[in-house]
């Protein structure tokens, strides 16, 4: 039997939203391509083997050689971020009592900080905006009252477009 040489061995890792009905067959029944002389599809099982991983996790070493290891956390699809890490950070310091003497958790990567400080500038950037909109409609109307529909209108629109963007399930913002 043919065996493959270590620079020839090579691993890919499907992600996917949606769960496997059945183990591993799934994937290796996916047709690669047809061989060319007899016609034939060429599957996955035929160039290679298929597992299915539970969970996403690897073991590494620092660069004291001490070992470690490290996990990495996916959020499931159209789950706030800030809530899931939140629930994470909550979690650890559950677990934290019952580790040996000796064991320590870090975390490496935290988006908390980053996305909390994009709302912020959002909200101010919005703020500031919206005063300068008023000021140009309040000064090419050259008057306050007949200037007061047009700026209280456009924040409602916008505010009443975000409907149709719920009902279409349509949560992401570019």
């Amino acid at each position: 039997m043919w065996r493959p040489r270590a620079r020839d061995v090579r691993t890919r890792v499907l992600h996917s939203r949606a769960r496997l009905h059945s183990e591993s067959g799934d994937i290796e029944r996916i047709a690669l391509r047809s061989n060319s002389q007899t016609g034939t599809p060429v599957l996955v099982r035929d160039v290679g083997r298929c597992a299915l991983a539970r969970r996403f996790a690897a073991a590494c070493s620092t660069g004291t050689g001490r070992g470690s290891s490290w996990a990495i956390v996916v959020m499931r699809y159209g789950e706030n971020a800030l809530e899931v890490i939140e629930r994470i950070k909550q979690k650890i310091d559950q677990l934290k009592p019952g580790f040996p003497e000796g064991v320590e958790l870090e975390i490496a990567y935290d988006r908390s900080g980053l996305i909390t400080r994009s709302i912020e500038t959002l909200k101010h950037a919005l703020f500031e905006e919206a005063i300068v909109v008023s000021l140009v409609i309040v000064l090419f109307l050259l008057h306050v009252r007949s200037s007061l529909l047009p700026i209280l209108s456009l924040p409602i629109s916008v505010a009443l477009s975000f409907i149709p963007m719920y009902l279409l399930d349509i949560h992401r913002l570019s």
